[in-house]
């Protein structure tokens, strides 16, 4: 990448222990030219940091996260934990749910965009296996069942076609890291370097559904280290 190459530093949003290790010629590469990297750790939210829901590039921004559905996805969880429920958090990041030309919501992140899945395909396939798998079963009462709480992001067809459980709340933005911090117990997520780190710096078991760059070489590494 020039940019490595001709900036002065580089900094990697990760520790060096999980760096991801560079060919030899590559590494020559780098090192021939000087470029200097800076492993400085994950980014992490500070409390009530907003995040904006999903890359939008037909329109000045999407949705943003408000107060409200902050204190709502808060109050949720708060109320299960106390109730002794199971609490999953799913979000697969802000890139595949939004409208980039190239890994967006209506297109296959691939060469030929012949193959594969689209952002929305790939993002429905994952909330359906939530729903089936946590949604709640005949007769049972909320207060037996898990919470769900599901970040889906700008469209406006994001749960079209589906099934949504009465155990769901369904939010275009969650605040994702505080929910982190509070307590969930697992965490259905597309694998964004982001996401990734913030789910280690809490301590939630992840399952990783990747998309795109960075994100299958995550999940990679969650298997990894869960073995």
């Amino acid at each position: 990448m020039g940019c490595m190459v001709h900036s002065p530093l580089t900094i990697v949003t990760t520790c060096e222990d999980m760096q991801d290790p560079l060919p030899p010629e590559l590494a020559a590469v780098y090192s021939s030219a000087g470029a200097a990297f800076a492993y400085v750790g994950p980014l992490l939210d500070c409390h009530g940091a907003k995040r904006a829901a999903g890359h939008k590039f037909a329109q000045a921004t999407g949705p943003a996260e408000s107060a409200e559905s902050r204190e709502e996805a808060m109050q949720q969880l708060t109320q299960a934990r106390k109730a002794g429920r199971l609490v999953v958090l799913a979000s697969m990041g802000t890139v595949i749910t939004g409208d980039s030309p190239d890994f967006g919501w209506a297109v296959k992140p691939t060469e030929s965009q012949r193959q594969g899945l689209t952002g929305k395909q790939l993002c429905q396939a994952a909330w359906t296996a939530v729903f089936e798998t946590f949604g709640a079963k005949d007769g049972e009462s909320m207060e037996q069942s898990p919470l769900i709480l599901l970040s889906v992001g700008p469209q406006k067809d994001a749960l079209d076609g589906l099934k949504v459980p009465p155990n769901a709340v369904c939010m275009p933005v969650l605040p994702q890291v505080d929910l982190l911090r509070a307590g969930v117990d697992i965490f259905l997520t597309h694998g964004g370097q982001n996401s990734f780190m913030e789910s280690l710096a809490a301590g939630v078991p992840v399952v990783v559904c990747p998309g795109f760059g960075d994100q299958p070489v995550n999940a990679q590494k969650a298997e990894d280290m869960s073995t």
